[in-house]
């Protein structure tokens, strides 16, 4: 399409758009395909769908519930919502997060995360330096295009998320 019109297109199609049917994010093979979701070992319940998708994770035993979003490096806490040791925490001076009240450190810590009976193992989680407002509905984020994901489903006729 770009060829024959002779400009460059891009965009961002959200789950507003692309939950009117089930679909998986294939990166290996950089494709995203639509339709029906073959059955996985790998797959949890969606916790909500709006107005936000969640999901629930386990970091270090603690439950959470996580937006999931693919533009977020890996996964992310907000510091009101999991506890955690001070002395656990990392500080790196150069990460940093957009938040409607500016950027903010970001501080990070290792953790045994699991999705459903799936054990992630041992990943960095990072602690936003922000509180959320306890009116969202979720603890924090995943994202998982850099987690090591092959593959992502969105399954909305089951709903459930996958992952292999």
């Amino acid at each position: 399409m770009e060829r024959s019109l002779g400009i460059s297109l891009g965009g961002i199609a959200g789950l507003d758009i692309l939950s009117t049917g089930s679909f998986t994010i294939d990166y290996r093979r950089r494709k995203v395909v639509f339709g029906p979701i073959a059955a996985s070992s790998k797959a949890i319940r969606f916790e909500t769908q709006k107005p936000f998708l969640t999901v629930k994770a386990k970091i270090e035993g603690h439950e959470v519930r996580l937006l999931v979003d693919s533009g977020t490096w890996g996964l992310l806490v907000y510091r009101n919502r999991l506890r955690t040791a001070q002395e656990q925490l990392r500080f790196d001076p150069i990460a940093s997060i957009s938040t409607a009240g500016g950027m903010t450190h970001v501080r990070w810590f290792r953790a045994v995360v699991s999705l459903g009976s799936d054990s992630l193992g041992s990943r960095n989680v990072a602690i936003a330096d922000v509180d959320s407002d306890l009116q969202n509905d979720f603890d924090g984020l995943l994202g998982f295009a850099k987690m090591g994901f092959r593959k992502v489903s969105f399954d909305f006729e089951n709903g459930l998320f996958g992952w292999d």
